[in-house]
C-alpha cells in the first residue's frame, strides 16, 4: 500500500472518531453546554473560513469561542485543528507543531474537567472525541506516527460512542460511527498490526452509508464527512467518487490549496501523469470559463508538478510561469513554484535561469524545506531522481 493511501485510511479513521464530527457541535453555556443561534453562527463562520483557507479570520472566530467558553474544549480544539490545516502545507514548521500541541493539551484538559463535573455532558464527550481525532490526523499527516494515530483515533471512538448513546438522532454523530464501521472491517485487511486494536467488528457497507448520509444531511459535518469519504474511496479504488468529492470541495472552497494537493496525490503516487494533467487542465479551463481566478494558481502548480514528473519540462515551465506572472500574493506558493521552476530549468540545461530561481527562492519563506533545497542546487545542477 502506498504512503498516500495509508495516510488517508488512518486519518479518515481519526476524523470519523470524532474530530470532524465535533466540528458540527455548538455550545452556549458552560454548565450545561448547549447551543444557541449566536454560537452556531460563530462556529459556522469559523469552519467556513477555515475550509476556505482564510486562516487568520478563522483564528479570530475560534478565539471568540475561547473568550466566550474558556472552560470548554470547543475553542481550543478548533485552534488545534487550524494548526493542522496550516501544517498540511508546511509539515516542517516546528512552530506549528508546538502551536498544535499547546491547544491540543488545553482541549484535553477542558474536556476531562467537564466530564469530571458531569460524565453525561454530551458536548464535552463530542469535543473530547474531536480532540483525540485532531491528534490522530496530526500524527498521520505531520509527524507520520501511524500506530500512535490509530491509538488516538480509537480513544476518540470511545467518547463518540458515549455521545451517540445520549443523542442517537443527531446525524453528525454518524461520522464517527460510520468511520469505525468501515475501517474496523477494512483496515485490518491491509494493516495487520492494527487488527487487535478494534474492539468490535465493523460493517463496511453500513459504514459507507452512514458517512454518505452525513455528507448529504449533516448539520455542520457535511464537509468533514466528505473529507472522510476520500479515504474510503481511495481504499475502495473508487477513483471517480474520489475525484468528484474533491472537485466539489474545490468548487466550494477554491482558495484552499490542500484540496488541490489531495486531488493531485494519487496521480503522482501512481505515476498517472497524463490523466492527472488532463484533470487539472479541465479544472483550469472550467474555472477560467466561469471568470474566476481564486485557486487558479494552485491548479497550475499541481499541473506543473505533474508535467515535471512526466518529463515535459517545457510545458511545466509554462505552468510555473503563469503563477509567477499572475502577481500572486501567496508567498508560500511562490516559493514552491520558484523551486520547481528552477528544477525544470536545470533539467533543460538553462543553468543561469535555474540559479536565478534558486536565489529568488531563498528570499521567500522557507516552506517544506525550500531554503535547504535551493541552497543545495546552487552548487550543482538538479538531476531527476531515478
Amino acid at each position: 500500500m502506498n504512503d498516500c493511501l495509508r495516510r488517508h485510511l488512518i486519518v479518515s479513521l481519526s476524523t470519523l472518531f470524532g474530530c470532524w464530527l465535533c466540528s458540527s457541535q455548538l455550545v452556549a453555556d458552560s454548565h450545561p453546554f448547549e447551543m444557541t443561534p449566536e454560537t452556531a453562527q460563530i462556529l459556522h463562520n469559523g469552519l467556513n473560513r477555515m475550509y476556505q483557507y482564510d486562516l487568520k479570520e478563522a483564528d479570530n472566530l475560534f478565539d471568540d469561542l475561547i473568550r466566550r467558553f474558556p472552560e470548554h474544549p470547543i475553542g481550543y480544539m478548533h485552534k488545534a485543528e487550524l494548526a493542522w490545516w496550516k501544517a498540511l502545507m508546511d509539515t516542517k514548521d516546528e512552530g506549528l507543531k508546538e502551536t498544535f500541541r499547546r491547544f491540543h493539551e488545553q482541549a484535553l484538559l477542558k474536556g476531562e474537567e467537564s466530564l469530571a463535573r458531569n460524565p453525561r455532558d454530551f458536548y464535552a464527550l463530542l469535543y473530547l472525541a474531536g480532540t483525540y481525532g485532531n491528534q490522530t490526523r496530526f500524527n498521520v499527516y505531520i509527524t507520520r506516527s501511524y500506530f500512535g494515530a490509530m491509538s488516538s483515533g480509537l480513544k476518540g471512538y470511545k467518547y463518540i460512542k458515549s455521545a451517540h448513546s445520549l443523542r442517537p438522532s443527531y446525524v453528525d454523530c454518524l461520522i464517527g460511527l460510520g468511520a469505525y464501521n468501515y475501517f474496523a472491517g477494512a483496515v485490518p485487511l491491509v494493516i495487520k498490526p492494527f487488527v487487535g486494536m478494534f474492539s468490535a467488528p465493523g460493517n463496511k457497507t453500513e459504514g459507507i452509508k452512514q458517512l454518505e448520509r452525513v455528507a448529504a444531511k449533516g448539520e455542520f459535518g457535511q464537509i468533514e464527512a466528505r473529507t472522510v469519504l476520500l479515504g474510503v474511496y481511495l481504499n475502495e479504488k473508487r477513483w471517480v467518487e474520489y475525484r468528484k468529492i474533491l472537485r466539489q470541495l474545490i468548487a466550494e472552497f477554491p482558495s484552499n490549496p490542500v484540496f488541490y494537493a489531495w486531488l493531485a496525490a494519487p496521480f503522482i503516487n501512481q505515476k498517472r501523469w497524463v490523466e492527472g494533467i488532463q484533470q487539472f487542465s479541465e479544472l483550469i479551463d472550467q474555472t477560467s470559463a466561469n471568470g474566476e481566478r481564486a485557486g487558479l494558481g494552485y491548479a497550475f502548480y499541481q499541473k506543473g508538478r505533474l508535467e515535471l514528473e512526466k518529463g515535459d519540462y517545457e510545458t511545466a515551465l509554462k505552468s510555473f510561469n503563469w503563477i509567477l506572472e499572475s502577481q500572486s500574493k501567496d508567498e508560500n506558493l511562490l516559493a514552491r513554484t520558484l523551486l520547481l521552476r528552477a528544477y525544470a530549468n536545470d533539467l533543460l540545461g538553462n543553468r543561469d535561469s535555474a540559479l536565478a530561481d534558486y536565489r529568488a527562492t531563498l528570499s521567500l519563506p522557507n516552506v517544506e524545506d525550500t531554503h535547504r533545497k535551493a541552497q543545495q542546487f546552487l552548487s550543482s545542477p538538479y538531476l531527476r531522481p531515478h
